[in-house]
């Protein structure tokens, strides 16, 4: 029996769809260690999980759930809102095998892969720049022919998103690939690269995805790092009327320095690690009274004040990739 040598640098590099993993052993949802580590976490091609293991094709789109409210004895149902849910993400494999001893083998090496407890970052070639974090649901292998078996891993996506990495790492890493995959236009490219850097006064700042960025969201990687404030800050992001507010209040100490806006979370930074971006700060958010901050996809208008500079440290939201 003749088995198809698999060359995964050349398929990763080629028209067919290919996925490359990184297994997370520690962290739920996004809080996790392909966030603290990324600048060292090695994405690996699936085809190098066993030998003549072939990757043949992802199926996977957006689960919306509507929600309704009703009226006793009134006819209709009034939309409220809607919302991306859990949807299922399918990876389908092709195996060749030499004989039943070597589909067993091949079989273990998969099925232990794919059963480890961890959460599984993927990426494809066709948009690199783009990832969905899962878990794996359901996995089985049967025998399709005398050497060959045809089967899907078929994965939770928990927050039907796809997510880009976050602007600090899009800004060092940046490229065509990066406009290609964050569908980016033209107009976001004129100074040159882009950047989420904020100055005093209004800025016009892109954002890519589909998905609008909620700072109260805990499953969006959302933070502003702010510069040199001075007495109350504010960020306020006049396309869609929500703000980031801090002021300062008697008998605490004066707002000066550099803080940041962890989603929600308002602190004082300590210090940066300058390896992972990781801030150890002394949180001050009885100084906040922030509900909410929303970044639109596409341009946003964004006034800071009292601050120096500032800067948007986010991932983009994707409802497929």
């Amino acid at each position: 029996m003749a088995l198809f040598k698999v060359d995964p640098k050349a398929d990763w590099n080629s028209d067919r769809i290919q996925i490359r993993i990184y297994r997370d052993y520690q962290g739920l949802n996004m809080g996790n260690t392909w966030w603290n580590n990324h600048y060292e976490a090695k994405m690996v091609s699936a085809e190098t999980i066993c030998p003549n293991l072939h990757f043949l094709d992802i199926e996977t789109n957006p689960t919306i759930n509507n929600v309704y409210t009703n009226d006793s004895a009134v006819d209709g149902s009034r939309f409220q809102y809607n919302s991306l849910e859990k949807t299922p993400i399918k990876l389908n494999f092709w195996l060749q095998y030499t004989d039943y001893r070597d589909y067993i083998d091949k079989k273990h090496d998969i099925e232990s892969y794919f059963s480890s407890k961890a959460g599984f970052v993927i990426q494809t070639n066709y948009h690199p720049a783009i990832h969905a974090r899962c878990y794996v649901n359901k996995i089985e292998i049967k025998p399709t022919s005398t050497h060959d078996a045809i089967f899907t891993v078929t994965m939770d996506n928990a927050t039907g998103m796809w997510f880009s990495n976050n602007t600090r790492l899009l800004e060092e890493e940046f490229g065509k690939y990066v406009v290609r995959d964050l569908r980016m236009p033209k107009s976001a490219l004129q100074g040159g690269k882009p950047t989420w850097k904020l100055h005093p006064g209004e800025n016009k700042i892109w954002i890519g995805g589909d998905c609008v960025i909620q700072f109260s969201n805990p499953v969006m990687k959302s933070d502003i790092y702010l510069y040199g404030c001075t007495s109350g800050v504010s960020i306020v992001n006049k396309t869609n009327n929500t703000s980031l507010v801090a002021n300062n209040r008697k008998g605490y100490d004066t707002i000066n320095g550099n803080y940041v806006w962890l989603g929600l979370n308002f602190g004082k930074v300590i210090s940066i690690n300058p390896k992972n971006r990781k801030v150890t700060y002394h949180g001050v958010n009885f100084l906040s009274s922030s509900t909410d901050f929303w970044l639109n996809p596409g341009w946003n208008t964004i006034e800071l004040t009292n601050a120096t500079s500032a800067y948007i440290d986010t991932s983009f939201y994707f409802s497929n990739f």
